[in-house]
């Protein structure tokens, strides 16, 4: 059996990005306090995808979320759900899934594959 080629290549680059202006003096805040004054972070991503058929047509897509961490005596954003302490990169996987779970869509919705 000989294995499928394709010439067609999809590249994804994801970076966090800023969204909380001042994150270290809410950090500083929480420890100075021993987290009685507790604090939450919020940590931006953007997903920059480029989809190069074997035509060399680009198709590109652009998606953006992020991770919101409490520290401290501090309350989540109401709606979501927590990432349990002892799983360390838990929120980064579920983050990093969506984001190509939803690429995958709209480009298969898109008819984007096709091409």
């Amino acid at each position: 059996m000989t294995p499928a080629v394709s010439e067609n290549k999809l590249f994804i680059t994801i970076d966090n990005i800023p969204v909380d202006k001042d994150a270290f003096g809410k950090g500083f805040a929480t420890g100075l306090t021993l987290g009685l004054a507790g604090s939450t972070v919020t940590d931006g991503y953007i997903m920059n995808t480029i989809y190069v058929t074997a035509t060399n047509n680009e198709i590109k897509h652009v998606y953006r979320h992020a991770i919101h961490t409490t520290i401290g005596n501090a309350d989540a954003p109401k709606g979501l759900v927590a990432v349990p302490k002892g799983e360390k990169n838990a929120a980064a996987r579920q983050m990093t899934e969506g984001l190509v779970l939803n690429l995958l869509n709209d480009m298969s919705k898109n008819g984007e594959f096709a091409k």
